[in-house]
């Protein structure tokens, strides 16, 4: 485990469900050693370089902070190793080209950290959405809305050199690779966003972020991530030619609705939103044991949703006044 913060323990968590072996954590912070070490009862170090020299696994979660991850990711692809990196790959849009150079040139497994595939309730639905029986017809738009509700905000997320962006970067590109599952073969040629700094945020990066975009075949999506929005909220909904699917996370839930039919719920074996992160670290346990499963998300995930968020930040337009959070 490189990176021993939040997500590092989730993963770590992850790790055990799938009956894999967490043998160490790199963190340069005391306290999150000390944290790491009491969860898992794993060995830990200060610095990437000395846990990988004496450990020498054979897998590493990158789950430190985007500007470290290049450096993370050429540390272990070097080595040989197969490689779960979180997302967004890196600061800038030239640091996660080179990661993903790195992630070309390996023959080990690269997945990157796109988790919300793994939600049940959105499996499901890009299921039914591709079933050619179901005939629900083309998708007319895609609403999702990443709102984290109050949380204690982390100091690096802050900083634009360490953290690269507010929540387009760090919720939305979540969202943009569902859109890229959603609109196969249908890619984004037109975006704008809208943003808002706050000082209780940071003055650097972004506390909210509003984005449109708009496909080649004309389905129109709307974006939706704000750090200090008064309610958690996480939904997707997808209206289509002869049906609408809607997703929740917060608890998992999804429901297709038709015109005479009575709604069709999925199916739903936990009502914690955290298992879409088990069964991702199951899906990258299984590839690196030679057993890749379907819609592994790849460093050209990663790409592209990166390239896209970049898009919407480069036709950015900043609002001054305050706008109601989580409406």
């Amino acid at each position: 485990m490189i990176g021993l913060g939040r997500m590092g323990l989730l993963h770590a968590r992850g790790y055990a469900a799938a009956g894999a072996e967490v043998v160490a954590g790199a963190d340069p912070s005391p306290a999150a050693r000390a944290a790491f070490a009491e969860a898992t009862g794993a060995r830990s170090y200060p610095s990437t370089a000395a846990m990988l020299e004496a450990e020498g696994p054979a897998a590493v979660s990158v789950a430190s902070p985007p500007f470290a991850h290049l450096d993370d990711v050429r540390r272990a692809v070097a080595l040989g190793l197969h490689v779960l990196c979180e997302k967004p790959l890196a600061p800038s849009t030239a640091a996660a080209l080179e990661i993903v150079e790195l992630a070309r040139q390996t023959p080990s497994v690269f997945m990157v950290a796109f988790f919300n595939r793994f939600l049940e309730p959105v499996a499901w639905t890009l299921r039914r959405l591709a079933d050619p029986a179901l005939d629900v017809g083309a998708v007319r738009s895609i609403d999702i809305c990443f709102n984290p509700g109050p949380q204690p905000q982390r100091p690096w997320q802050a900083d634009r050199a360490v953290s690269g962006g507010g929540p387009i970067l760090n919720n939305l590109i979540h969202a943009v690779d569902l859109v890229r599952q959603i609109c196969v073969d249908d890619p984004v040629v037109d975006a704008v966003a809208y943003t808002r700094t706050d000082p209780r945020v940071s003055r650097e990066v972004e506390a909210d972020g509003y984005g449109l975009l708009r496909t080649a075949a004309g389905t129109v999506v709307r974006l939706e991530s704000c750090a200090l929005a008064a309610r958690r909220r996480f939904s997707l909904r997808i209206e289509c030619e002869r049906a609408a699917f809607d997703v929740s996370w917060n608890p998992p839930g999804a429901t297709l609705s038709r015109p005479g039919r009575q709604p069709e719920a999925a199916p739903v074996s936990t009502t914690d939103p955290l298992a879409r992160i088990d069964a991702g670290v199951a899906a990258f346990v299984s590839a690196a044991c030679g057993v890749p499963p379907t819609g592994l998300p790849t460093h050209d995930d990663a790409w592209a949703a990166t390239q896209l968020v970049d898009l919407l930040y480069r036709s950015s337009v900043a609002f001054p006044a305050p706008l109601p959070h989580g409406g």
